[in-house]
């Protein structure tokens, strides 16, 4: 077994020779295999195999009498039955966000040097990641795979292969006996499979008590070479350095890197071009590029189809005024210190504690706690928490943008803003599409035209913070309050909002700039729409 530490080149290698093999035709099913584990979603914010352990012994105590506990996750869960397994997975895979790892596995799959990844893992970040990068991918469950007329020579790729099942399906493999029904000999089948053309990628594995590697492992040889990724310098533990050492496996190990700096290495190695969503406006152009409407609706006399291309129309418009303006062609916006406001519409992130605390609930159980607010400044709830204290005793009228995935912790978001701004009311806008831009700037819009009257307030006393929150949530406030002349704030990003476990003051803050205000003018955008006409 070749070893490799922190070197990338024979791996760089493989997948262009590989790409272009299929690609040319030379063999169109060569390709790379990934196969990715617990640890390629850590960073996301999703648990690791341990939590799930824990929280087994907390929430179903009395199915643990013994000491010591069994701490191994397929024993732990098959203390649970399957519906109390099914809800822990439920309510623990609430992804927050895309991290690195799977924003570059996405890209590398677009450029066509990934062509299947296989994942134990019950979270969606691959399938996000591949939608994100523009690759519609099949996605195959459990259930699909294990149909006896299944056959991976069939599947052309770019797949995704769920081993283990979804945390939204209605099958997941959790315990022994459940491998033992359903997972050995329909994994072995799909690994002997992909293993004749394709190449293997391995990350996110310890290599301790995981069935499904060991079918993988097991395999008498790799023909076109295996590549297991130790998490940074730890070798893989169990049987998994003894199989490997044999000379038929033709495998490599290659230490140094965890999964965000494996990917985004690969990436850039391979020239990449870099993820979408990090291009800004084009990406919001992207989104809206999607959009596709009937032939015939830009002509069609109906109220309906004309309200709708219309709304096209304008979004594009705007968002292309947007683009002149951030070229430097005048400045579009007033920026500066923003003035404590009575009214606030920010967007309510899928709680990730990031060190802090574990949970949201913990969060809201702990907010007289002395360090409380340096502890919160370090989470992705930090921005609301500073905004909420920016506007303090002024601050009457919260509104939160809440997805369906973040609508379980808003009493918590709400118990929060009420501890920096203790006078304000707070109110959950639901945004049932938060990918659709259009959609998000209907209902802030809503906000401004009839929440807010209701409350009294003028559009001139509410501000919008375009901090948090997805990219399309943001570019629908930016959409929604562009051409009225109306208020925005940022929280500026990278600057530490703690220093040497101290949490900034507000006034501290307030000095060094860190929260800025953006008033949009109406003038402005009409005066550069006439020059773009001319």
């Amino acid at each position: 077994m070749r070893k490799f530490k922190g070197d990338l080149s024979w791996l760089v290698g493989d997948l262009q020779r590989h790409r272009e093999q299929w690609l040319n035709g030379e063999n169109p099913k060569s390709g790379c295999a990934v196969v990715i584990g617990a640890g390629c979603s850590a960073s996301a914010g999703v648990p690791m195999t341990d939590s799930f352990v824990r929280h087994a012994h907390k929430d179903y105590e009395e199915r643990f009498p013994e000491e010591p506990k069994p701490e191994g996750y397929m024993e732990c869960m098959g203390r649970l039955f399957p519906n109390e397994r099914l809800r822990m997975i439920r309510e623990l895979v609430k992804v927050p966000a895309l991290n690195p790892a799977h924003l570059a596995l996405g890209q590398l799959v677009r450029d066509q040097f990934v062509r299947y990844i296989l994942t134990t893992n019950f979270d969606s970040l691959a399938v996000q990641a591949c939608a994100l990068a523009g690759v519609d991918s099949a996605v195959y469950d459990y259930t699909a795979i294990a149909a006896p007329e299944f056959s991976a020579d069939q599947v052309d790729g770019p797949a995704v292969f769920h081993l283990h099942g979804q945390h939204s399906g209605t099958i997941q493999i959790n315990t022994a006996e459940e491998f033992d029904k359903h997972g050995g000999s329909m994994l072995r089948r799909l690994f002997e499979d992909l293993n004749d053309d394709c190449f293997w990628v391995v990350v996110g594995f310890s290599g301790l008590n995981n069935p499904t590697l060991d079918e993988l492992i097991k395999l008498p040889r790799f023909p076109n070479g295996l590549y297991w990724i130790a998490h940074n310098d730890r070798e893989p533990g169990g049987n998994v350095m003894e199989e490997l050492a044999k000379p038929a496996k033709s495998a490599c190990l290659v230490t140094g890197f965890d999964a965000d700096l494996l990917f985004c290495s690969l990436s850039r190695a391979l020239l990449c071009d870099k993820p979408m969503v990090f291009k800004g406006f084009d990406y919001l152009g992207s989104l809206l590029d999607r959009v596709r409407l009937p032939e015939g609706w830009d002509r069609s006399e109906g109220a309906v189809q004309q309200e709708i291309f219309q709304e096209l129309k304008n979004a594009r418009d705007r968002l292309q005024l947007m683009k002149q303006f951030g070229a430097g062609s005048r400045p579009a916006f007033r920026g500066g210190e923003p003035r404590p406001t009575e009214g606030l519409i920010a967007s309510l992130s899928l709680y990730s504690g990031r060190g802090s605390y574990a949970s949201a609930d913990k969060l809201a159980a702990s907010l007289s706690d002395s360090d409380f607010r340096s502890r919160v400044f370090q989470t992705n709830w930090g921005p609301l928490a500073v905004a909420a204290e920016y506007h303090g005793e002024a601050l009457r009228h919260c509104w939160l943008l809440c997805s369906r995935e973040v609508v379980a912790s808003f009493s918590h978001a709400q118990a929060l803003v009420r501890r920096f701004a203790p006078r304000a009311a707070c109110y959950k806008v639901d945004i049932t599409e938060p990918n659709n831009i259009l959609d998000v700037q209907e209902r802030i819009k809503h906000i401004y035209d009839a929440l807010a009257p209701e409350q009294h307030l003028a559009p001139e006393q509410v501000i919008a913070d375009i901090t948090s929150g997805l990219s399309s949530m943001t570019g629908g406030m930016i959409l929604a309050t562009l051409d009225e002349d109306r208020n925005l704030e940022y929280l500026v990003q990278g600057a530490p909002l703690v220093k040497d476990g101290v949490a900034l003051t507000r006034e501290e803050i307030r000095r060094n700039g860190l929260l800025i205000g953006i008033r949009t003018s109406g003038a402005m955008v009409r005066d550069a729409a006439l020059r773009a006409l001319a």
